[in-house]
């Protein structure tokens, strides 16, 4: 979002929409949140990060947050009935991100 004051708000979502579409995909109600934000000023309170940050560690740092709120969700005592699928990428989402078991209790 580097140049964001030149970008209309269609644009920025746009740029979001892309950079972060794996985030988007697998976190209920996010999409839809991006899409009700209506001015500028609204999108880079959000996602201000993607004007400064890489988009590989923005993405990287939102997965983590991901992870941690899906392991919180369930609790990491019942980690075990998730899908084996979700629970690799909720593993390896924290640990990539550095989120420390620790953390998550």
């Amino acid at each position: 979002l580097a140049g964001w004051r030149e970008m209309s708000v269609g644009d920025m979502k746009d740029k979001i929409r892309w950079s972060l579409s794996n985030v988007l995909e697998c976190t209920p109600g996010m999409r839809d949140h991006l899409m009700a934000l209506g001015t500028k000023e609204e999108i880079m309170r959000e996602y201000g990060m993607l004007a400064y940050v890489p988009v590989k560690i923005a993405d990287n740092a939102m997965f983590g947050v991901w992870a941690l709120r899906r392991v919180r969700g369930v609790g990491l005592e019942n980690l075990g009935g998730l899908k084996l699928t979700e629970r690799k990428e909720c593993l390896r989402y924290a640990c990539s991100a550095g989120v420390d078991f620790s953390i998550i209790r």
